[in-house]
């Protein structure tokens, strides 16, 4: 079902701002799009650099990677370290990465990849069920680029 993924990904590329803004929460400004240069990385991914200012008024430039995905992968941990990696090395700065689920199903990611022996490494990011999405709470904050996957039409 990759179609619903790359159509997402085609969707983000029209409304960067709605998306950025409701996976980084917060104060998100000077958004713009970054080239999809990752050969792993299709439509379904999506990537753009923004300015994130912290509830405590630091602002910082970040890399925001938002995945969507069709169904349940059991392998999603290891695949968002992988891109994580791979784009502080391309970027040189910190990425907020997100996985956003498109079907209503059983969702067991825990939203991080991480060992400890023989050292620790960690990558964490945000998992997201479209499902869940409150369509009163986006027209509120204005995010109508996401309206048509929320709870609001059913």
């Amino acid at each position: 079902m990759s179609e619903y993924d790359i159509t997402t990904g085609y969707l983000f590329r029209q409304f960067p701002e709605d998306f950025v803004k409701f996976v980084a929460g917060g104060a998100v400004e000077n958004i713009k799009l970054a080239d999809p240069v990752l050969k792993q990385m299709r439509y379904a991914d999506a990537t753009a650099y923004a300015t994130i200012r912290a509830e405590y008024g630091t602002e910082m430039e970040v890399v925001v990677h938002i995945k969507f995905q069709t169904d349940a992968d059991d392998t999603m941990p290891i695949r968002m370290a992988g891109y994580i990696g791979r784009l502080i090395d391309m970027y040189k700065r910190p990425i907020h990465a997100s996985v956003i689920y498109l079907r209503p199903q059983e969702i067991d990611d825990p939203g991080v990849y991480q060992y400890t022996f023989p050292s620790e490494f960690m990558a964490r990011y945000n998992v997201l069920k479209i499902w869940d999405f409150d369509g009163e709470e986006l027209l509120a904050k204005r995010i109508l680029g996401l309206l048509f996957y929320s709870n609001y039409f059913f």
